[in-house]
């Protein structure tokens, strides 16, 4: 049962909103040190003298939050090539959008911190919190419309794609090349096996754990390798002749049910799985 209601949009919500509750009461209770220090618990893998560790904050900033972008990637590519964003000029919007909910804050930042000790914290009102935007959505439901809710994801993941390269611009203090150039080399690879049309998924998890880690260790955040992942996803849209001799297999199975029958409509609107 619990299981079932974390599968939900709105169980995830709920869990979601009670943690940030809870991360609150503890930084700001009086055993708020021990909040500092659970995050700063550091986790890893070692083999022989080859360590890779990060403490707890980083795990979730950089690595779980690496997954939910790429979750995050695959609904826009699917949007893109079969929902709401199938036609290019509605994506134009959003993007306005979201340039204009980065420019206004920013500009207001600057505007009340010019040439104070704070004026460079201007990136911080930028970045949009794209997962309590869909979890609002999910609390919603079916009363928001799928083209509000396409619209609002695009002006999300616009929004966070621009506060990451502002951060990596601007914020980044040791930006390595050499691990940039390798981590551009793997998502070369990605593109190719996906353009020769290679859908081996342990190649695919080799190559994009090799690719986090090369962009983490370039300085630039993770989450930006996350979204490109999510987006090169291959999205497979059926052609009219394929639905249409699904739709006779199903008729078929219908009426004479069989095992060969039933195999039909699965092999007959079938592409290449990712």
């Amino acid at each position: 049962m619990l299981r079932a209601f974390l599968r939900t949009e709105a169980g995830s919500t709920s869990v979601l909103l009670a943690a940030t509750a809870l991360a609150l009461l503890w930084a700001n209770s009086p055993w708020g040190d021990t909040y500092e220090a659970f995050w700063h618990t550091s986790m890893g893998i070692s083999f022989g003298d080859a360590q890779f560790s990060l403490d707890l904050r980083h795990w979730v900033n950089d690595g779980l939050m690496s997954v939910f972008f790429f979750l995050i990637g695959l609904e826009v590519s699917y949007e893109v090539r079969l929902g709401q964003l199938r036609d290019r000029r509605l994506i134009a919007v959003p993007a306005l959008a979201a340039f204009g909910g980065m420019l206004v804050p920013a500009g207001v930042y600057l505007l009340l911190n010019y040439g104070g000790p704070g004026a460079g914290g201007w990136g911080v009102p930028i970045a949009t919190d794209t997962a309590f935007v869909l979890g609002l959505l999910a609390v919603v439901g079916a009363r928001c419309p799928d083209p509000l809710r396409a619209f609002l994801l695009t002006l999300a993941i616009v929004d966070d794609v621009l506060a990451i390269i502002i951060i990596a611009l601007f914020y980044t203090e040791d930006l390595s090349v050499t691990a940039l150039i390798t981590a551009a080399l793997l998502l070369a690879a990605i593109v190719t096996l996906r353009w020769l049309k290679i859908w081996r998924a342990p190649a695919y998890i080799v190559l994009g754990f090799a690719l986090w880690v090369a962009t983490l260790e370039s300085g630039i955040h993770p989450t930006l390798i996350g979204i490109a992942l999510g987006i090169l996803v291959f999205v497979y849209a059926p052609t009219d002749h394929k639905l249409l001799l699904a739709g006779e297999a199903v008729q078929e199975f219908t009426s004479e049910p069989s095992a060969r029958a039933a195999r039909r409509p699965r092999c007959a609107s079938s592409g290449p799985s990712p």
